[in-house]
């Protein structure tokens, strides 16, 4: 697969680009642009400098993820806390929470 991300700092540009891109109905992109800025919210509110990424397949031409990355280092307490912002969790986001859980446990034994 050859592979490029692209960033947005902006929801807005996020919305434009997933709307632009043809793959999804517009109901669709307010559903991922909602989730996704949950975190990037969520982030902002905790004192990071989130963006938004698209990963995209060149060679199919497809949008294959979506995701909000807050450059390191970040608490676990933070990352449980981002993971879980939007009102669903997505598998992705259950992944972060229990890394971060697990973060949080190791830290505790010390």
């Amino acid at each position: 697969m050859s592979y490029k991300r692209i960033t947005f700092q902006e929801d807005s540009e996020l919305r434009k680009y997933l709307a632009e891109s043809g793959q999804f109905h517009e109901r669709i992109v307010d559903l991922l642009v909602e989730h996704e800025k949950s975190h990037y919210d969520k982030s902002r509110e905790l004192g990071y400098s989130p963006r938004y990424e698209v990963g995209f397949d060149t060679k199919m031409k497809r949008v294959v993820s979506i995701s909000t990355i807050i450059p390191p280092p970040i608490s676990p307490e933070d990352d449980l806390e981002i993971a879980l912002a939007p009102r669903l969790a997505s598998p992705g986001d259950v992944r972060a929470a229990r890394h971060a859980v697990r973060r949080i446990r190791r830290a505790l034994r010390r």
